[in-house]
């Protein structure tokens, strides 16, 4: 072998094939991208056989060649948004751009568009028919779903203006999530004494204070004794690990919730810190 691989571990944690190689006295290394380790492979065995051709194996690459904007000769004359997906697709595979769990995301995500859609030119596509696809598409998904949807077709016609497809982004002028988002629904008081009937045994303290404090499982199963201040009456939310890495403090909504739970603290047997002493988290989290 003429050329060396190896990977590298980038700050989303996922692993980054790179090439190296000596051509005409000077060493270089280029990156592959996200690609799977067989592919790694046939791009290394293509470098080498241009090493032994006496070519730059930089200038040919199916990656430098991805990055060049299509040639207009080889441009169907009428773009519909069914070749612009296409286009990216290649585009993004290729350059290894995209994790391949969020590649498989979109791919599904862009698998919902309706064939009146992806048959339409792409200079005739409006705002109105990417907001109806959008309502359509929310209408057994939830707003973040859908926002996720949104941006994905944002970067799509962004990229298209970026390859001289199209020169303003229809996209710009839809709302984050054009589906109206429902009306939060809470437990009525009868409701939320039956449930922490069911849930009496493992599961009560993690539902009595989820009940009374709006904590996700995540923050109750971390939960200490000395994140429950009895001075003031509230909980200590602790910024590591929260999902808006801020901590903030939580107020217990009377003086009977925080004697309820400060009387745990004297009942419990086991030689723990934990406010909910579960054996592993993993489990509480998964099953509250």
């Amino acid at each position: 072998m003429m050329s060396s691989i190896k990977t590298k571990k980038v700050k989303d944690g996922s692993l980054v094939w790179h090439v190296r190689y000596t051509y005409q006295g000077c060493e270089r290394t280029r990156s592959i991208g996200r690609v799977r380790r067989e592919d790694a492979k046939r791009e290394q065995n293509r470098v080498d056989q241009c090493l032994l051709e006496g070519k730059d194996p930089d200038q040919t690459s199916p990656l430098r060649l991805a990055k060049q904007k299509p040639d207009p000769v080889e441009q169907p004359q009428i773009v519909t948004l069914q070749d612009a997906l296409a286009m990216y697709d290649k585009y993004v595979s290729v350059n290894g751009r995209n994790k391949p769990s969020t590649l498989k995301s979109k791919r599904r995500c862009f698998g919902t568009v309706p064939n009146r859609l992806l048959s339409k030119p792409l200079i005739e596509i409006g705002k109105f028919d990417l907001e109806n696809w959008l309502i359509e598409y929310g209408q057994t998904r939830d707003t973040g779903t859908v926002s996720m949807a949104n941006a994905y077709m944002t970067t799509v016609f962004n990229w298209c203006i970026d390859f001289d497809m199209l020169t303003k982004s229809p996209m710009k002028s839809i709302k984050k999530s054009p589906v109206e988002q429902q009306a939060i629904k809470t437990l009525t008081e009868t409701q939320a004494v039956e449930l922490l009937k069911i849930a009496e045994g493992n599961f009560y303290r993690a539902v009595f204070i989820a009940l009374n404090f709006g904590l996700r499982s995540g923050e109750i199963i971390r939960l200490t004794w000395d994140d429950v201040v009895e001075e003031d009456g509230s909980i200590r939310v602790a910024a590591r690990g929260n999902k808006t890495r801020t901590g903030r403090a939580v107020p217990a909504p009377s003086p009977e919730v925080m004697d309820k739970i400060l009387s745990w603290k004297s009942s419990d047997s086991l030689p723990t810190d934990q406010v909910v002493p579960y054996s592993t988290t993993y489990y509480i989290s998964r099953r509250f």
